[in-house]
C-alpha cells in the first residue's frame, strides 16, 4: 500500500507489485500454513483456490486468532478434559461428562496396581519401605515421562521434528533417559538409605526400580507422539494423564518385581 501511494500516477502495478514468497491454498490446514510462513519469515500470504485465483489475503491478525484457538484445544486435550469449545462456552455438564470419561477410564487402568500389589503382598508386608517409596518412584517417572513428551510435541508442532529426524529425537531422547536414570537412581538411593529402618538391599531395589522406570517412561513419552505422528493422528491426543497413570502402574510393577528378586530371601 506504501509503495502504490507513493508512487506517480503513471507507475505500472507490474513494477511496485512485491512477489509473495508463500502462497497458500483454501485447503492449507492452519498448523501446517502457520509453519510455512514461520520458515520463511514473513505474517501474511495470499489464499487461492484450485484454479489460482485469489481468495483472501491470510494476515497477523487471522494466524493469532487461529493459534490461540488451537493452543486452547491443544491444551485441553493434552490435559485429557476435553476441547473444542471455550471454558464458558461449554455446558456445565458436557465439561463434567467430558472429563469424567477420561478419568473413569485412568480410575480402571490405575486400579491395576492393586492387583500388582496383593499379588507382592507378602514381599511388602515384610519390607515396609518398599510401600513409602512407591509414590516417590511412580511420580519422579511420571514427571520425566511427561518432560519428553511434551517437548517433542513442542518440536512436531513447530516442524522442528520431522520425518527426517525422528529417529535421531528418539535416539537423544534414551541417551537423555540413561543420564536421569543413573541421577536419580543414585538419589533415590541415598534417600532410601536415610529412612530408619531401611536395608542396603531395599535401597538397592528403589534404585533399580527408579531408574528402570523412568527409562521406560522417557522412551513411551518419546515413542508414543512419534508414532501417532507417523500415522496422521494428533500426537496431543496422548493425553498427559495417560501417561502419569501408565507410568504409575509400570513402576508399581517394576519396584514390586526387583523388590522380589533381592529381597524374597531376606526378613
Amino acid at each position: 500500500m506504501a509503495s502504490l501511494l507513493t508512487n506517480t500516477p503513471d507507475t505500472l502495478v507490474a513494477d511496485v507489485v512485491i512477489k509473495s514468497e508463500e502462497v497458500l491454498k483454501e485447503g492449507d490446514a492452519w498448523e501446517e500454513a502457520a509453519q510455512r510462513l514461520r520458515k520463511a519469515g514473513i505474517s501474511s500470504a495470499p489464499v487461492v483456490d484450485e484454479d489460482g485465483f485469489l481468495v483472501a489475503i491470510l494476515n497477523p491478525t487471522d494466524l493469532l486468532m487461529e493459534m490461540e484457538i488451537e493452543a486452547t484445544d491443544d491444551i485441553s486435550r493434552f490435559s485429557g478434559s476435553g476441547g473444542g469449545e471455550t471454558y464458558f462456552g461449554t455446558p456445565l455438564m458436557k465439561l463434567v461428562l467430558r472429563r469424567c470419561g477420561w478419568l473413569v477410564s485412568l480410575l480402571m487402568l490405575q486400579s491395576l496396581s492393586s492387583v500388582i500389589l496383593t499379588h507382592f503382598q507378602s514381599v511388602i508386608e515384610r519390607h515396609i519401605v518398599i510401600a513409602l517409596f512407591l509414590t516417590m518412584l511412580t511420580g519422579t517417572a511420571g514427571n520425566a515421562g511427561n518432560q519428553s513428551s511434551a517437548m517433542v510435541i513442542r518440536g512436531l508442532a513447530t516442524g522442528e521434528i520431522n520425518s527426517a529426524n525422528k529417529m535421531r529425537c528418539l535416539w537423544r531422547e534414551a541417551k537423555a533417559a540413561l543420564i536421569a536414570a543413573v541421577i536419580l537412581s543414585a538419589a533415590s538411593f541415598a534417600r532410601v538409605w536415610m529412612t530408619p529402618g531401611s536395608t542396603w538391599l531395599a535401597s538397592v531395589a528403589v534404585s533399580v526400580a527408579m531408574g528402570a522406570t523412568v527409562v521406560g517412561a522417557v522412551l513411551f513419552g518419546t515413542a508414543t507422539p512419534l508414532l501417532l505422528d507417523r500415522f496422521g493422528v494428533d500426537p496431543v491426543n496422548f493425553a498427559s494423564p495417560a501417561l502419569a497413570t501408565l507410568t504409575d502402574v509400570s513402576g508399581v510393577l517394576i519396584l514390586c518385581t526387583v523388590a522380589s528378586m533381592l529381597l524374597s530371601g531376606h526378613p
